[in-house]
């Protein structure tokens, strides 16, 4: 689903959703580039996004008058590079899966197409109503940790230009 969403070779070594316990898990995704251009264009050692199930009850319960409790997200061994063609004519590995995505996506479902690219946007009485009502929602944040993060731009003929996040502990 992945490769033919994206328009290029996608792997994942494995994925757990965990519904009861609110949890969910990657490990060890890797998108290709498309054809034409070198490096990978992500790899993703490990993902965590952990809630407390109980939380998002008891939230939900009071309105979410009561936080949600978010336990661990984790970003861990990810590399994401941008490889361009030149500077001014944008050609690039990310901007190649974007189109493919947005092509995929305008032939198999192009209400949700629709809905992306030209959403129908609410009266500014529902919008400001519906904003204060997203802005009541709480959430806590148990633990974030981000370790070794890695972004890479390549504008050719030029040198990679990397910036890399050792570890962030939250």
């Amino acid at each position: 689903v992945g490769s033919a969403g994206l328009g290029v070779d996608v792997s994942l070594e494995a994925v757990n959703v965990g519904i009861p316990q609110a949890r969910a898990t990657l490990t060890n995704l890797a998108v290709a580039s498309p054809e034409g251009f070198s490096r990978k264009f992500i790899e993703l050692g490990r993902f965590v996004f952990d809630l407390s199930p109980l939380s998002l009850l008891s939230a939900w319960l009071s309105s979410f008058a009561k936080p949600i409790v978010l336990e661990e997200v984790r970003l861990q061994d990810t590399a994401v590079s941008i490889d361009m063609r030149s500077m001014t004519a944008g050609e690039s590995n990310a901007q190649k899966i974007v189109d493919h995505m947005n092509r995929v996506t305008a032939k198999v479902a192009p209400e949700v197409h629709e809905q992306i690219f030209n959403p129908k946007l609410p009266d500014a009485k529902t919008a400001v109503h519906e904003g204060i009502k997203a802005m009541e929602v709480k959430i806590q944040v148990g633990k974030v940790v981000l370790q070794n993060i890695s972004a890479s731009v390549i504008i050719e003929p030029l040198a990679p230009v990397s910036y890399t996040l050792s570890t962030i502990l939250i």
